[in-house]
């Protein structure tokens, strides 16, 4: 068996200490600390007061604010962190074999920023007030798909979702995927958003 050469072509970042790979290395090398005080809903009641939430985001760069309507922010920190990606490989995905573009997105958890908003909608307002896209908004696997019609990777398309372990576990796959089969280029990504109130109850929880 013929084995392929891996590489890391191209990487982009979104992350609380830094939103480029350039500031994201340049923080961790000064030790610049990504953890504060909780700014994306009233912690007053909860015993944990900071986290590392995503700050300045450039939403700008690559959306117009439509698609908040389509995309749960992790979908958004995936779609951002692949276009970084593919720019900083100098990739032209129109002239790549689609059927060998692949994509792999880890989540740990998925969209429970919508399946937060929607539940408390559900509670207050009745059933017929859910929006219709509630669910591809939440579903775990919807950053990948996203990535994948972004760029029009007609390869393998999945996500890992492993709680703590996803980004390790997509990672080697990729890799083995490369490695192995047929793929020539993937688009790999992981993350974890959740710094919501609904499951910041569980997280602290001794």
């Amino acid at each position: 068996m013929k084995l392929n050469r891996v590489v890391v072509t191209g990487y982009g970042v979104t992350s609380p200490i830094g939103n480029t790979p350039e500031e994201f290395w340049n923080s961790l090398t000064t030790g610049k600390i990504g953890i504060g005080q909780i700014t994306k809903f009233d912690h007053s009641d909860f015993d944990v007061h900071n986290a590392a939430e995503i700050q300045d985001f450039p939403f700008d760069k690559y959306f117009v604010k439509k698609d908040t309507n389509r995309f749960d922010n992790y979908s958004l920190y995936a779609l951002y962190a692949a276009q970084e990606a593919v720019n900083h490989a100098n990739l032209d995905v129109e002239t790549l074999d689609k059927d060998r573009f692949g994509v792999i997105v880890a989540s740990g958890i998925g969209g429970i920023k919508e399946i937060e908003d929607q539940v408390l909608r559900l509670n207050d307002k009745g059933p017929k007030r859910v929006k219709p896209l509630t669910l591809p908004k939440a579903l775990p696997n919807m950053a990948s798909g996203n990535v994948a019609m972004r760029f029009g990777a007609n390869g393998v398309c999945k996500s890992i979702n492993t709680a703590c372990a996803s980004s390790n576990d997509a990672i080697g796959d990729a890799f083995r995927s490369i490695k192995v089969w047929f793929p020539r280029r993937y688009v790999g990504r992981w993350f974890r958003s959740i710094y919501y109130t609904f499951c910041y109850c569980w997280f602290p929880s001794p």
